[in-house]
């Protein structure tokens, strides 16, 4: 184990409110995305897959030793002690807070992404009438 690995650690906040407790966290989770209208929306879709695949996540975390995959396929046995811990931290978590409810009007945030997010896990298949729909609330919310 090295210096740093002995010198950082991950903690949950204390609990402040016993009716919200201490089990939620709030961690960068990134993401890549495609124009409305790509020149090539099949290479642009199969490009998407590509860095959602174990292999690209394995090469992008030999890269950052700083991040962990979020594919369950991508290789683990690699890790420093420190992404094992963040591992077995983000796991630990009932909920996970994401930035994006920072950077945007907490209306879309609340009423469109987070729905949108939980829809997709739910049905991943279902890509392009998700992405129109969040298009459509986007345009309702931020035109008014």
């Amino acid at each position: 184990m090295s210096d740093d690995d002995r010198r950082i650690d991950f903690f949950n906040f204390p609990e402040i409110d016993s009716n919200i407790g201490a089990d939620a966290i709030e961690a960068p989770i990134d993401g890549f995305m495609m124009a409305e209208r790509p020149r090539n929306e099949a290479g642009a879709k199969a490009m998407l897959a590509y860095l959602g695949s174990a292999e690209a996540q394995d090469i992008s975390v030999a890269a950052d030793p700083t991040v962990i995959a979020t594919n369950t396929e991508a290789a683990t046995s690699g890790y420093t002690a420190l992404q094992n811990k963040a591992v077995e931290f983000v796991a630990s978590a009932a909920s996970i807070a994401q930035f994006m409810d920072r950077d945007t009007r907490p209306d879309f945030a609340s009423t469109v992404m987070i729905p949108a997010i939980q829809e997709f896990i739910g049905n991943p298949d279902d890509i392009d009438s998700l992405v129109k729909s969040i298009e459509s609330q986007k345009q309702s919310i931020f035109s008014s």
